[in-house]
């Protein structure tokens, strides 16, 4: 309803500047009249192309390229990547010269914190076998930051914190997280939410072509360029992938909504089973981390998730009896790699 309304508005403003500014200019009623109706028919043909965009399946590539930029951006905003700094460049450089390091990768450096990103990559990878998306490009990692969470991007890219590895006893807790956070790509949530946003974008350069008769600013040239070039993000540079990267990252960090979270715990729930790990150890988890419920938050309770949970371990001991014991899987406990973020 607010959609409808919105756009209704915007029509009849759009239309009322256009035969304003034909009146003050000299023109006759009829003109301006014209150029109104030509100002709303303008705007409705690009939101039913927005809206066409919204709903256009995004391809593997275009996925991979909004998730690498989230991520990134994600980092910039915390303490950054939890890794050791790399022996190929010089303590003392600052930034690395672009001239020698454009387009290269330097090797992290040997330490705690890189074995700490390469177990839960490790880890990560191996729950991913096990999910109806086994054979992308999945990415796991570390990022240095005190509240305890975990986030997933699209293209498989998945990072959990400092914080929230603190409060982990053990590898089945772990695998939880990251369990959920492969449901959440699986699902294509993080793909919806950047759908979404498109269609938000989209929007606000039609209102801005439709009300100066033409794109005029970098931002509305940009996503011209994005749309002509099937969101090829290499295409473009600057302010348009920095608002849609930051459109997608707000909301991700807001959370999921109730249906999408309990949909990534069922799944989580199936990989832990079908990758050997102990699932009595998601409620465990759920007494030690902060309550995602609260005040104008989608969020389910921690209480109504251990209950969804346990709605979906009787009903998976119940299908399948006699063929799964869910007392013989494993609570490995990988304090060597863990203890690092608890020293902290």
């Amino acid at each position: 309803m607010m959609r409808v309304l919105f756009s209704a508005t915007m029509i009849l403003t759009l239309s009322n500047c256009a035969m304003i500014n034909t009146l003050r200019t000299g023109g006759s009623p009829a003109k301006a009249l014209s150029e109104g109706l030509d100002s709303a028919a303008a705007l409705k043909e690009g939101n039913a192309k927005c809206d066409a965009l919204a709903k256009r399946e995004v391809p593997y590539e275009e996925e991979t390229q909004i998730g690498g930029s989230v991520v990134l951006a994600l980092a910039s905003k915390s303490g950054g990547v939890f890794i050791e700094p790399s022996p190929d460049l010089p303590s003392s450089a600052g930034v690395p010269d672009p001239k020698k390091w454009g387009g290269k990768k330097p090797n992290p450096g040997s330490g705690p914190k890189t074995d700490l990103n390469l177990y839960v990559n490790q880890l990560g990878k191996y729950l991913a076998r096990s999910s109806s998306r086994p054979f992308i490009d999945w990415t796991f990692m570390v990022i240095d930051s005190p509240a305890p969470n975990a986030f997933s991007a699209p293209g498989g890219y998945v990072i959990v914190t400092t914080g929230l590895l603190d409060k982990i006893d053990n590898e089945a807790q772990l695998a939880f997280v990251l369990a959920h956070e492969i449901g959440h790509v699986v699902h294509r949530d993080a793909i919806n939410q950047y759908k979404s946003t498109k269609n938000v974008v989209c929007r606000v350069v039609t209102v801005g072509q439709t009300a100066t008769a033409g794109s005029s600013t970098p931002l509305e040239r940009d996503f011209t360029t994005l749309m002509n070039n099937g969101f090829d993000f290499s295409a473009v540079g600057g302010e348009v992938i920095v608002k849609i990267t930051d459109a997608v990252l707000d909301v991700i960090m807001k959370g999921n909504e109730r249906q999408a979270e309990l949909n990534a715990d069922k799944t989580a729930f199936e990989i832990m089973v079908n990758s050997g790990y102990d699932v009595k150890e998601i409620e465990k988890l759920f007494g030690k981390i902060p309550d995602g419920a609260g005040w104008l938050t989608p969020h389910p309770s921690n209480a109504d998730r251990v209950a969804a949970i346990k709605k979906v371990q009787d009903d998976f001991t119940k299908e399948y009896a006699g063929l799964v014991n869910l007392d013989t899987l494993k609570t490995p406990a990988n304090e060597t790699q863990l203890s690092i973020v608890k020293k902290k």
